[in-house]
């Protein structure tokens, strides 16, 4: 199943990196983990979800489960 161009996180666009890494609790941290990751092609190809992995597995912490990703959701600061 081929990816849909809505599906790629889009480096050139401020407000989907702001996007993203405001669902992280430390925002600012994830701002410059995704600037860096952009800057070096690490995340040029990447779906939205595959980039909230990488924040994931890079140690931080989502502000709430999202749709991309409840791997690093916080399970004691979150209550259905």
């Amino acid at each position: 199943m081929s990816k849909n161009d809505w599906e790629y996180f889009n480096c050139s666009e401020d407000y989907e990196v702001d996007y993203v890494a405001s669902k992280f609790t430390d925002s600012l941290g994830a701002k410059e983990k995704i600037k860096e990751l952009c800057s070096n092609g690490t995340i040029s190809n990447s779906t939205h979800g595959e980039v909230y992995q990488i924040l994931v597995n890079a140690g931080y912490v989502e502000r709430w489960c999202s749709y991309y990703s409840m791997i690093g959701c916080d399970a004691e600061k979150f209550k259905y």
